[in-house]
């Protein structure tokens, strides 16, 4: 049964309420630039509507650090959004957001709720009319989101990489329970892991210098209970453009433990189909 199907089949059913080289590890880089500009979809249209009392949130986060539209980028977005499909359900609050250098500098470019919930204010079922409407156009925008994330964002290379300040600030804006974390990433955060595509992280420097620092800075956000996924780390390409080295298999494992002890730290779900490259 397709997802619009099945939305109109619930709210039918159920009346119920409810580097240039490799990444550097430089100063604080400065905010927004002017290259990253606004996104126009809606934000919250059909949240009004159809978002349930204490919803679950679905975070899905796009590393695009690099500024490049490669094969894996494009591979591993495509893989996050599939996923995205499957858990979503009526009511749920999606939130779609950039990674970039700076938490500062991220982009929420969408922000809604998924429909065929009952009313927010009536308890009362909506039409399946008005529900299968409100479902095509709320896909039609996820499909615009996606689109959105792999474009072209100027020139200029990132210094780095602000994946954990950035999960921490997302995290922070949400209201009630975060039912799943969907992330594309390379998983080098140089900003506060200081993570390189060609350095080993040991047992000492995981836990003893990462971990303790991020513990020491409260960059450890609470996702109790939060499956996670990750598509896009530990690959390479042939694109002309690529400028990082592959990632061989002995480092991509210590820089997956890593995120492994950061995310259990956070409380998140973790299960041995997590990460997926």
């Amino acid at each position: 049964m397709t997802f619009l199907a099945a939305a109109v089949a619930m709210a039918v059913l159920a009346p119920t309420v409810s580097d240039a080289q490799t990444r550097r590890h430089t100063p604080p880089s400065p905010p927004p630039s002017a290259e990253l500009q606004p996104v126009s979809l809606p934000f919250g249209e059909f949240c009004t509507k159809y978002q349930r009392q204490g919803a679950d949130s679905i975070l899905v986060g796009i590393d695009r650090t690099t500024r490049q539209i490669r094969t894996v980028d494009r591979n591993g977005t495509a893989a996050t959004f599939a996923d995205l499909r499957q858990v979503m359900r009526p009511g749920d609050r999606v939130i779609i957001f950039i990674v970039y250098e700076h938490a500062t500098s991220r982009m929420m470019i969408f922000d809604d709720c998924v429909p065929g919930n009952s009313s927010v204010w009536t308890g009362r079922q909506h039409p399946a009319s008005v529900i299968e409407h409100d479902t095509a156009t709320f896909m039609d925008n996820v499909a615009k989101a996606q689109q959105r994330v792999l474009e072209p964002f100027g020139t200029r290379q990132s210094a780095r990489s602000a994946i954990v300040t950035t999960l921490h600030g997302m995290v922070a804006q949400v209201n009630g329970p975060i039912k799943n974390l969907l992330l594309m990433s390379d998983l080098l955060d140089t900003e506060v892991m200081n993570l390189r595509p060609t350095e080993l992280v040991d047992t000492y420097r995981r836990q003893q210098v990462i971990m303790k620092s991020l513990r020491q800075s409260h960059l450890i956000p609470s996702l109790g209970g939060t499956k996670i996924r990750i598509h896009g780390y530990g690959l390479s390409d042939d694109h002309v453009n690529n400028v990082y080295p592959p990632i061989t298999q002995d480092v991509m494992t210590s820089i997956k433990e890593v995120w492994k002890d950061f995310f259990r730290q956070t409380g998140a779900d973790l299960e041995p189909e997590s990460f997926v490259n």
